[in-house]
């Protein structure tokens, strides 16, 4: 593994709420473009799981941030 790939999962491993508000990135460019193809079912479905993400991830945000504040 390269520098690269080490310093993004360094970042990761740090921020682990980052990982699912990336993924509901990731998803919802996915159901961009599901969309341009008609597929509204698809994308429909794959946008709650994104939704989804992007509250975890939030909610993981908060948690930690609250937790060193606490510290």
């Amino acid at each position: 593994m390269n520098k690269g790939h080490n310093k993004y999962l360094c970042y990761l491993k740090k921020n682990p709420g980052s990982g699912f508000i990336l993924a509901f990135m990731f998803l919802l460019i996915v159901c961009a473009f599901l969309l341009i193809c008609s597929w509204e079912k698809i994308a429909q479905g794959i946008a709650n799981w994104a939704y989804l993400f992007l509250v975890i991830g939030v909610v993981i945000k908060l948690v930690r941030s609250l937790k060193e504040r606490e510290d």
